[in-house]
């Protein structure tokens, strides 16, 4: 796809045309490394990583013949992982399965992640989004070449987690419109915010305090494992911060007023109201929260009511008192309060800003469509806590049809609810509308598009998705009078590691009053 990015002069520059290789056909059937980050496994990571990664894998439909007239819709996916870890051939995203299902091509890429993507230090000439930059050149390369791989030219970009906020960010993006037709956001949690350049240029030049750098050249020479290992240190869960959203994502895109002028959100609500939208599908799981809490709950020096107690005043501030009494009218007092907990983050993260933006597009009568995931990892006894909860992500198996790789099988159910919305994202890529596709949606229900009035959502769950109505609409009443841009609710800069406001949490061991009730 572009110049190997290696250590040397090629770190944290834009990417370029790859240069032809010479003499006889290149033998491309060897997955890639990912790019550098800590490796957790093949399943949803990495076995292998290199500064040498930019590459995609273009998965096509058999059977195919080169140089034949049938051309196929493209599906383009960009990988989620909070900015620091994913891969294009994580098993998770073999995409093999759903290319011959959908006769699609499904396109998956790599991209800088980490202090390697999203770096910012103007003083030494880097200007950060280098993995945004990635994935646009990754767009360019497909618009460009993709026909003599089949595709027809029409694209679809979607992406789950940090790849949905990849997707929400250039569909914000003036420097990427035109490079895709459809959009697919796959659990987006608009609401923590991206770094402006202030914030980004100081988080920026703490971390060359970290590598004990005073020029560029020092850093260039540092190993990627050295890079690797001081990254870690700005990563939470700890210490907590007032500006503890923008913290769980220390290195993401930045708002630089060239790729990005805006939050996304903010852009794309004010977009929505005066200019043409693009057919865009947008929707979370059930429980997004759940996996983030319980992982925080499990390493936190404090847990359950504790937890809740020092997390909440730092995501609501100013509401702190409002959220507790409003979840605590709707829902009771919390028995288990890292549940509670998981419920306020993933409706305020996740799900109320999401039905806002639905809400504002369809108001423009514009074709949107929006869905709720509410089936867990039933087909995986060996999960952890996710098993049988709706958790962020627990529609990326399903979307990719890919348990089998990992030695898991989809129950009768899951193979179907897997077919259905391989079926949507199929008919989205070929018409731009979920229920026009080849074959129509088949057995399945036609898909309502969104609209404020009855705020209907595909809810998908077993045995079969079906329509759902007005989901969690008291709650996010009450979180839209909050709002989600909380891009500068502190001030126009980040409160960065060496002035942070720590959480003190008074425990004393020997006092059973204050020791935190278990989750």
């Amino acid at each position: 796809m572009s110049t190997r990015q290696s250590k040397g002069d090629l770190r944290w520059q834009p990417p370029t045309d790859f240069t032809p290789w010479a003499g006889s056909t290149l033998g491309a059937n060897i997955p890639p490394p990912a790019c550098i980050q800590n490796c957790e496994g093949a399943i949803f990571g990495c076995m292998t990583n290199s500064e040498d990664c930019l590459y995609l894998n273009i998965f096509i439909p058999l059977p195919w013949t080169p140089g034949s007239n049938i051309t196929y819709d493209v599906l383009l996916f960009i990988y989620g992982g909070s900015f620091i870890q994913g891969s294009s051939d994580s098993l998770i995203y073999d995409s093999k399965f759903f290319s011959n299902f959908t006769n699609t091509i499904i396109i998956t890429f790599n991209y800088r992640l980490g202090v390697l993507g999203f770096l910012r230090n103007p003083l030494y000439g880097i200007d950060g989004n280098m993995g945004f930059i990635d994935q646009r050149m990754a767009m360019l390369w497909v618009n460009a070449y993709i026909s003599y791989f089949g595709g027809n030219g029409k694209i679809t970009l979607f992406g789950e987690s940090a790849g949905a906020i990849s997707v929400g960010a250039h569909l914000a993006s003036p420097l990427s419109t035109g490079l895709f037709d459809n959009a697919i956001i796959e659990s987006d949690p608009w609401t923590a915010p991206l770094r402006n350049t202030v914030d980004a240029d100081v988080l920026g030049e703490d971390f060359f305090l970290e590598l004990d750098c005073f020029t560029k050249g020092c850093i260039l020479n540092k190993k990627s494992e050295e890079i690797l290992m001081a990254q870690t240190k700005f990563s939470l869960p700890f210490p907590f911060s007032l500006n503890i959203l923008a913290d769980f994502l220390p290195w993401a895109p930045i708002v630089d007023n060239i790729n990005l002028l805006d939050q996304p959100l903010a852009t794309l609500l004010e977009k929505a109201k005066t200019s043409a939208f693009l057919p865009v599908i947008i929707g979370t799981t059930t429980n997004e929260g759940f996996f983030f809490i319980e992982e925080l709950n499990m390493v936190s020096p404090v847990k359950g009511e504790a937890l809740y107690d020092a997390m909440l005043p730092l995501i609501f501030p100013l509401h702190f008192e409002s959220v507790v009494n409003t979840y605590n009218s709707l829902y009771g007092v919390p028995t288990n309060y890292v549940d509670r907990l998981s419920l306020i983050a993933g409706d305020y993260l996740f799900l109320c800003p999401t039905r806002k933006l639905l809400a504002t597009i369809s108001d423009g009568q514009q074709n949107t469509w929006g869905y709720l995931w509410n089936r867990g990892e039933t087909y995986n006894a060996s999960s952890t806590f996710c098993y049988n909860i709706p958790c962020h992500g627990s529609e990326l198996p399903y979307v990719f049809g890919t348990p089998s790789l990992w030695g898991q099988q989809f129950t009768p159910n899951d193979l179907n609810l897997s077919r259905q919305i391989q079926t949507y994202w199929r008919n989205m890529a070929y018409s731009s509308d979920p229920n026009m596709g080849p074959g129509g949606t088949g057995v399945y229900p036609a898909w309502s598009r969104y609209e404020t009035k009855t705020r209907v959502e595909m809810f998908f769950d077993e045995p079969i998705g079906r329509l759902s109505y007005n989901y969690s609409d008291r709650v996010c009443d009450f979180l839209d009078t909050i709002g989600y841009d909380r891009s500068d609710i502190f001030g126009n800069s980040s409160v960065i590691r060496s002035s942070l406001l720590m959480v003190v949490v008074d425990i004393d061991p020997k006092d059973p009053i204050k020791q935190p009730r278990g989750s």
